[in-house]
């Protein structure tokens, strides 16, 4: 850091995030380059950053969409135009469901799913708001945190 820089964060209190746009560009372009060069999209989960400058850069460096952890922070993101949006944790209750299915409305989205009451729930909201919520059925490999474990119930949801 240099000695002026040093001098302009002492009067910032803390704790304060400090980034260089500079490197940040640099890294960005760095997977979005790496990610063209060998055929694979790049989906970046914004839970980290929770920024719409920086999400705006992923996208504008080829970035697919965005996922999300909650409603709450891809309602926000929702706020850079249309998005491909995936929420990447099940979100559970109605007011939720109505919250997706609403952003539905104007962005791709699809949501993480690991009970057939979230699927109904996402259901019935996106036949209320006439949309379409598409999902993901999370498949529980093993570490029994969320998820179906039985390969027929998967099967049975994705008729």
């Amino acid at each position: 850091m240099t000695e002026k820089l040093l001098n302009i964060t002492k009067s910032i209190p803390t704790p304060f995030l400090l980034v260089e746009e500079k490197i940040i560009k640099r890294n960005i372009n760095r997977i979005y380059n790496y990610a063209k060069l060998h055929g694979f999209a790049v989906r970046p989960h914004i839970k980290t950053h929770k920024s719409l400058y920086l999400a705006r850069l992923q996208i504008d460096s080829g970035a697919v969409g965005i996922a999300a952890a909650k409603v709450g922070e891809a309602e926000k993101m929702a706020e850079l135009g249309r998005l491909d949006i995936t929420i990447a944790y099940p979100a559970i209750g109605n007011e939720r469901a109505l919250r997706l299915a609403g952003l539905s409305c104007k962005h791709n989205l699809r949501v993480a799913v690991d009970s057939e009451y979230g699927i109904d729930e996402l259901a019935n909201a996106a036949a209320r708001h006439k949309t379409v919520v598409g999902i993901h059925i999370i498949f529980d490999a093993g570490l029994h945190r969320c998820g179906f474990s039985d390969p027929e119930q998967i099967i049975r949801l994705n008729i």
